[in-house]
């Protein structure tokens, strides 16, 4: 190695050898005077040459800022290079069983054992003592960037060693904590030594926990990022997440992103978006702000034509015929079958088709007797058709005192006993086969033709772009991930976690499904409160809300049962709002009937569902019209694109919040005695926004 060295400095290595002589001559003064000043016993093994030319240059010219500079402008860097703090210090980490660990090399090294799990990180004065940890200031420049920049991205880089040592610095986590631009975590695909004990979660809150500490915050309000980039395929290598949900921020899974090209596009697309949507907000412009939402399911990609695929993928050597039975099993695990089984202690296996459950009844269908049973439940329990609408209580009731009266019967008995030698035949198999689904789904799930050119066409227009999509979050972000389009769309919304009305539905029809008398107000509440949980006039008008306020935690937002007041309203930017979907009843219809102005949603018909809701049985209804009607994404794009630049007056007023009424409210907390108490916790908040909202309403 010191050979090597020789040879660069004299100048006859081939890394330096056709350099101009300018700035030959300047760098290889640089490695000479390094070379002189490294003591004998220094390793060079693994020396970066950069922080040796950097080193060199310092020690001419006395100036380390200026000594980065020189490298920068050597090397023809674009972007400029700062050290956090101009100061001489050092790394020591104080591990919980109270041994410490000096120096940067020790923490980083692979070849050395940490004593146990790190409890905290400290800059020091020496390498040899632990005793005194200096006061460090930032670097003035750097200070005077982050109070200007647009948005912070931290990573990738060895946790202990490069990331958190910036927030131990006085003034980085002050600014951090204070500016409201994007911060983004950018996690490494790998875990290392340093993140032996950390999960992306804890890595968040420690960080956090380091920035509010210089900023003189016991505590954050809000969390120190506001998007966590997860790359690394699954696996031991991977950074497991942890409580990520905890953290209430934007979480992007981006596990099958592969090489590092691709990582930095996945950076650069979040990072623009976000940007992008940050100076729309901060614009004092009256022209309103296009926001477009878009369907999952048969709008943006064909997922009953793949879930057929799927599982006929996953049921070779369970049935005859994987494709017949798989498209078979469409008709027939619909509501309100799929009610009467979720009564029986099934999923729901309308939404999850991912269960192993799925396979079991799949395996039954084959069976004459069985499918007959199937089909016979399949009629007699449809007393209700809501366009597959979530059922109102004394629905739901009905559906559960039918399953009820069904569990003695010799048929139900028939079917319970195949299901579970069906399961006992295929145990050791069903689970595998579960993976393989969604492995299936993964590797297979592709975007409508003309999707990606409309997302692309939606950025350069300033819109905001989100999936809302009814049914079970995990489920539709699966979905969401699978397709690709974290790094195309900002969030996918999904209805299950409204006003946090769902458990809380659940838990009163639990409580009260058995009673001889079910009080009216308790019906009333359960039905206010399960319309969330679908695309309905009161999921719409909360999202509404939530999207004009733009807070930064659009998930958070949506949970809360906060709604904007008109006064809060007007302090808002307007906005122009587009749904895009395939189902009339389902996607538009409840949206257009929220009637302020600003709102245009426009259907496509390339989805199973063409044939339903014509428009001439729409307009002949009194129904609220869809502002266009056309065959495919591809087709409405031109339409879509003229509708969110146009400049006239359609700006959104405030549709009025549908909230249960305080009183409403009140009446089951006074009947509901035994609810869980963070139900009464949460419906107080509830009533509490209703009373807020009273004298507008």
């Amino acid at each position: 190695m010191r050979d090597e060295l020789r040879v660069l400095a004299n100048g006859e290595h081939h890394l330096v050898a056709n350099l101009p002589a300018n700035n030959k001559n300047e760098l290889l003064e640089a490695i000479k005077r390094a070379q002189y000043e490294l003591p004998a016993e220094f390793s060079l093994r693994e020396l970066s040459v950069g922080n040796l030319l950097i080193f060199g240059r310092t020690l001419k010219t006395n100036d380390f800022l200026g000594a980065v500079e020189w490298a920068r402008e050597l090397l023809s860097v674009r972007s400029h290079v700062l050290p956090v703090t101009e100061q001489c210090v050092h790394l020591g980490a104080l591990c919980a069983n109270g041994h410490w660990v000096l120096g940067q090399a020790a923490l980083t090294s692979e070849q050395l054992t940490l004593p146990s799990a790190v409890k905290s990180l400290h800059l020091i004065d020496s390498e040899n003592s632990y005793a005194f940890e200096p006061k460090v200031e930032a670097c003035p420049r750097v200070i005077e960037y982050l109070q200007k920049a647009e948005a912070f991205i931290v990573g990738f880089g060895s946790f202990l060693s490069s990331i958190l040592p910036h927030f131990l610095v006085r003034g980085i986590g002050r600014e951090f904590v204070r500016r409201t631009i994007p911060k983004m975590l950018v996690c490494n695909p790998t875990a290392d030594k340093e993140t032996a004990d950390f999960t992306v979660a804890t890595i968040t809150s420690t960080i956090n926990v380091y920035a509010c500490k210089d900023a003189r915050q016991s505590d954050a309000h809000s969390p120190a990022f506001t998007h966590i980039l997860h790359f690394g395929f699954s696996g031991e290598s991977r950074i497991p997440p942890g409580d990520i949900e905890h953290l209430k921020i934007r979480y992007l899974d981006l596990r099958a992103v592969a090489t590092f090209p691709a990582m930095a596009d996945e950076v650069c697309h979040t990072v623009s978006s976000s940007l992008s949507l940050a100076r729309v907000k901060e614009r004092k412009s009256v022209r309103p702000i296009p926001i477009v939402m878009l369907d999952l399911d048969g709008t943006l990609f064909d997922y009953t034509g793949l879930r057929i695929n799927a599982t006929a993928a996953v049921l070779d050597g369970m049935v005859h015929d994987p494709t017949a039975v798989s498209t078979d099993l469409v008709d027939v695990l619909r509501p309100p079958l799929t009610d009467v089984l979720a009564a029986l202690g099934f999923a729901d296996l309308r939404r999850q088709w991912d269960s192993p459950d799925v396979l079991v009844f799949a395996h039954l269908l084959e069976q004459p007797s069985i499918r007959e049973i199937l089909l016979s439940l399949l009629k007699a329990a449809d007393i209700h058709d809501k366009a597959e609408l979530d059922a109102t209580f004394a629905e739901k009731l009905a559906v559960y005192r039918y399953t009820a009266n069904l569990r003695s019967s010799p048929a139900m008995g028939e079917l319970l006993g195949a299901i579970a030698k069906a399961r006992s035949r295929f145990e050791s198999s069903l689970e595998k086969r579960s993976l393989e689904f969604r492995r299936f789904i993964t590797e297979n799930a592709k975007l409508v033709p003309g999707a990606i050119e409309l997302f692309s066409k939606l950025r350069a227009a300033n819109a905001g772009i989100y999936v809302v999509s009814e049914g079970d979050s995990s489920v539709q972000t699966f979905k969401f991930c699978s397709l690709g389009l974290p790094s195309l769309i900002e969030e996918c919304l999904v209805t299950d976690v409204t006003c946090g009305a769902a458990p809380i539905a659940a838990e009163l029809f639990d409580d009260f499904k058995d009673a001889a008398h079910v009080p009216a107000g308790v019906e009333r509440l359960f039905d206010q409160l399960s319309s969330y949980s679908v695309k309905s006039k009161a999921f719409y008008s909360k999202l509404i809300h939530v999207l004009v306020e733009q807070s930064g935690d659009l998930q958070g937002g949506l949970k809360s049962p906060r709604f904007l007041t008109e006064e809060e309203w007007q302090s808002t930017q307007p906005h122009f709002i587009v749904m895009v979907g395939d189902r009339y009843r389902k996607d538009l219809e409840p949206l257009l009937q929220l009637g302020p102005a600003g709102i245009e949603g426009y259907r496509v018909l390339s989805s199973r569902y063409s044939r339903e809701d014509p428009l001439d049985e729409i307009l002949a209804s009194g129904k609220p019209s869809p502002t266009g009607v056309f065959p495919d994404l591809r087709s409405v794009t031109p339409t879509l694109i003229a509708a969110i630049k146009k400049e006239d007056e359609s700006v959104l007023h405030r549709p009025l919040p549908i909230i249960p009424a305080p009183g409403l409210v009140a009446e089951v907390l006074d009947v509901w005695t035994d609810m869980n108490e963070d139900t009464r916790t949460h419906l107080k908040s509830i009533q509490s926004e209703g009373l807020r909202h009273a004298g507008g309403l």
